[in-house]
């Protein structure tokens, strides 16, 4: 995951030119999704603006899981 974090964000920062530098926050997830889903996925994400506006997240694929405490 450290590979993909620093290639993405190098990416973003020299290739995209964003108009703030770019970096991941300290918690994040991943997620592997079939195929079939792809569609579903991307227009989630294209409209999580409106979701979060109107209070319509799934939180579990927007809320970072807890913490996994053993002893």
């Amino acid at each position: 995951m450290k590979q993909v974090k620093g290639a993405s964000s190098l990416f973003v920062n020299t290739q995209l030119s964003p108009l703030e530098h770019f970096k991941w926050q300290h918690e994040y997830a991943a997620f592997s999704v079939s195929r079939w889903d792809r569609h579903k996925i991307a227009t989630y994400i294209n409209n999580q603006k409106e979701h979060h506006a109107a209070g319509t997240i799934k939180s579990q694929l927007e809320l970072p899981p807890l913490k996994d405490v053993r002893p």
